[in-house]
C-alpha cells in the first residue's frame, strides 16, 4: 500500500503537488517573478514560501508513507504454507509466486489472489471475510468449480468469481533593475505585472495550513473513541490524511431492507403461527414444511464441537433461521456434496441437493431444488416478501393471512422473510436443467443468463 520508494519519492511527490491548482498557480507566479522586466517584487517573494510549503507537505507524506511501509513489511513477513517439490514449506507472504499451491488454514488470511483448488468442507466450499477489502464482516461463499471432462485437454476454462479469493482480500531580497521603466508601455508586461501584484489575494499560507489541519484531523480520527471497536480491540485508522474532506460529502447511508445483519447476535423470533406444532393441529403439515424449508434451504455448513453443532453461515440471518428451526425440533445435522441431512421431530431425513440458486442483492431471494426422502422433486425458496408474492400461483393458500402477519411483524419492528415451495415434475426439471447447464458454461454475460434461468424455474 506504500506510495513511494527512495528513488520515486521526489518525482512522484512533485508531480502530485504540481497537479494541485493552488500549487500550479503559485509556481507560475514564482516563475514570472524571475523575469526582471515583469516582476515589481523580489525574485524569491513567492518561491521561498512555496518551497517551505512543499517541504512541509513532503515531510507529512514521508511520515505517512513510512507508516504504510511498516504495515506492509509486517504483512509481507507473515508466514504461509506452500507446496514445492512435493513437500509443504513455510515461507513468507512476499515469497509466494504465481503458480504456487498454498495451504490456508481456518482463521488465516489469503497471502495473494488465489483460485480455490480444494477444501475440507463439503462441495468444495469455503467461507471468506472481505472486511479488509470492502468492510463487509459477513462471510462470503467461495466454491471449487470443476469443469466436466472433455476430449480437448488444451481447452481453457475461465476462473469464476465464486472460486476466486482476493488478497487482503499504510524570497528575501529585491534586485534593483536599471531599466525598469522601459517596459511601462508594453501591455503584455503590464498584464503579467498585474497578475504578480494581485496574487496575494490567495494567501500562500493557506496551503500549509490545510496540510497541517488534514494531518491533525487524521490524528483525531485515530483517537476517536466513538470509532473504537471494543470486542476486537480495533481503533479507527486513517491511512492517509488527503481524503479527509471526502468524508464530508457523505450525507446519507443507504442499505437494503433485506440486507444481512452485521451483528453476530441476530436471533430468530418464533412467529405466532408456530404455537401449535403437534400432529393433531390442523396446520401442522404446513408448519412442518415451513420448518423443513428453514432447515434445508441455505448454504450453512455445520461443525461439530463435541456434542454441540456450530453453524458456519455466510450471514447471521442464515444462522439465525437454522438455529430457529433447531429450537423447534428440525435440526440441521450434516451436509455432503449432494445432500442435506436433518433430524425432524426425532427422525433423520436426507434431502438430495440438485441445484442451489444463489442469493444476490438484485434477486433478493435464494432457492434450492431438492429431492425429498419420498422421491418428490421440490423447489424451496426464501426471500423478501415482495419478490416471493410476485411468484406465487393464484391459488396459493394463506396469502391474506400472511400479509396480515407481515404487517403485524413490521409494526413490531421485526425483520421479516417469506418462504414458499413448489413441487416439480421430472419432465419440467429435465427441460430446465438443459437450459441451466447451457447458461453455466457460456463465457459472456454468464451471471445475467443464470439469473434469467433461475427466474424460469422460480
Amino acid at each position: 500500500t506504500a506510495k513511494y520508494s527512495v528513488l520515486t519519492f521526489l518525482p512522484r511527490f512533485l508531480y502530485e503537488q504540481i497537479r494541485r491548482a493552488a500549487n500550479a498557480f503559485f509556481l507560475f507566479i514564482a516563475l514570472l517573478q524571475q523575469i526582471p522586466d515583469v516582476s515589481p517584487t523580489g525574485r524569491y517573494t513567492t518561491l521561498v514560501p512555496l518551497i517551505i510549503i512543499l517541504t512541509i507537505a513532503g515531510i507529512k507524506e514521508i511520515v505517512e508513507d513510512f507508516k504504510r511501509h511498516k504495515a506492509d513489511s509486517a504483512v509481507n513477513k507473515k508466514k504461509t504454507i506452500v507446496l514445492r517439490n512435493g513437500m509443504w514449506h513455510t515461507i513468507m507472504w512476499k515469497e509466494v509466486a504465481v503458480g504456487d499451491i498454498v495451504k490456508v488454514l481456518n482463521g488465516q488470511y489469503l497471502p495473494a489472489d488465489m483460485v480455490l483448488f480444494s477444501s475440507s468442507e463439503p462441495q468444495g466450499m469455503c467461507y471468506v471475510e472481505t472486511a479488509n477489502l470492502d468492510g463487509e464482516t459477513n462471510l462470503k461463499i467461495r466454491q471449487l468449480c470443476c469443469p466436466r471432462a472433455r476430449p480437448d485437454l488444451t481447452e481453457r476454462h475461465p476462473a469464476q468469481e465464486h472460486s476466486v479469493g482476493l488478497r487482503r482480500c499504510c524570497i528575501h531580497r529585491t534586485r534593483h533593475q536599471a531599466h525598469a521603466d522601459t517596459s511601462s508601455d508594453n501591455f503584455g508586461y503590464n498584464l503579467l505585472t498585474f497578475i504578480i501584484l494581485y496574487n496575494n489575494l490567495i494567501p500562500i499560507s493557506l496551503l500549509v495550513t490545510l496540510e497541517v489541519v488534514k494531518y491533525t484531523q487524521a490524528l483525531f480520527i485515530n483517537w476517536d473513541t466513538d470509532m473504537y471497536y471494543i470486542e476486537n480491540d480495533t481503533p479507527a485508522m486513517a491511512r492517509t490524511s488527503n481524503l479527509n474532506e471526502e468524508l464530508g460529502q457523505v450525507s446519507d447511508i443507504h442499505h437494503s431492507r433485506i440486507a444481512p445483519c452485521t451483528s453476530d447476535s441476530c436471533d430468530f423470533n418464533d412467529p405466532r403461527l408456530l404455537k401449535n406444532i403437534e400432529d393433531q393441529h390442523p396446520t401442522a403439515p404446513c408448519i412442518q414444511e415451513f420448518l423443513t424449508l428453514l432447515a434445508v434451504c441455505h448454504t450453512v455448513v455445520p461443525e461439530k464441537d463435541g456434542d454441540e453443532i456450530i453453524y458456519q453461515a455466510s450471514s447471521p440471518d442464515e444462522a439465525a433461521l437454522v438455529k430457529g428451526a433447531k429450537k423447534l425440533g428440525f435440526v440441521f445435522t450434516g451436509r455432503t456434496p449432494y445432500s442435506v441431512i436433518i433430524e425432524a421431530m426425532g427422525q433423520e431425513q436426507t434431502f438430495g441437493i440438485l441445484n442451489v440458486l444463489e442469493f444476490s442483492s438484485d434477486r433478493k431471494r435464494m432457492s434450492v431444488i431438492v429431492r425429498t426422502p419420498s422421491g418428490q422433486l421440490r423447489l424451496y425458496c426464501k426471500g423478501a416478501d415482495n419478490v416471493i408474492f410476485e411468484r406465487l400461483s393464484k391459488d396459493s393458500k394463506y396469502m391474506e393471512e400472511t400479509l396480515c402477519h407481515l404487517e403485524y411483524f413490521a409494526t413490531e419492528g421485526l425483520r421479516t422473510l417469506c418462504v414458499a415451495y413448489a413441487d416439480l415434475s421430472e419432465n419440467q426439471y429435465e427441460e430446465w436443467l438443459k437450459v441451466y447447464q447451457e447458461a453455466s458454461i457460456i463465457l459472456k454475460d454468464r451471471a445475467q443468463r443464470l439469473e434469467e434461468c433461475y427466474e424460469i424455474i422460480e
